[in-house]
């Protein structure tokens, strides 16, 4: 079963679509585009896009950057090149 799921997946393969160009809408030096790879539902309008973060209840929150982590983000931004 799992071989003909494997077999399955290599027809089924999502369809990348850009939904929206920039979500920013030109708040940030580069466009953050919104992609749908799950199903055919366009862009909604239905959010904020808030340019900082924001904390709802005041928790303590770690924001030390691990080299681990850099490492990610740096491997994670070659592979999508």
């Amino acid at each position: 079963m799992l071989r003909l799921n494997q077999r399955l997946q290599v027809f089924h393969r999502p369809r990348e679509r850009t939904v929206h160009r920039d979500i920013t809408r030109g708040r940030e030096t580069l466009a953050i585009s919104a992609v749908n790879m799950v199903d055919d539902a366009d862009f909604t309008n239905d959010f904020v896009y808030v340019a900082d973060y924001v904390e709802a209840i005041p928790i303590a929150v770690n924001r030390v950057i691990t080299s681990l982590q850099v490492l990610l983000f740096l491997l994670l931004l070659l592979l999508t090149k």
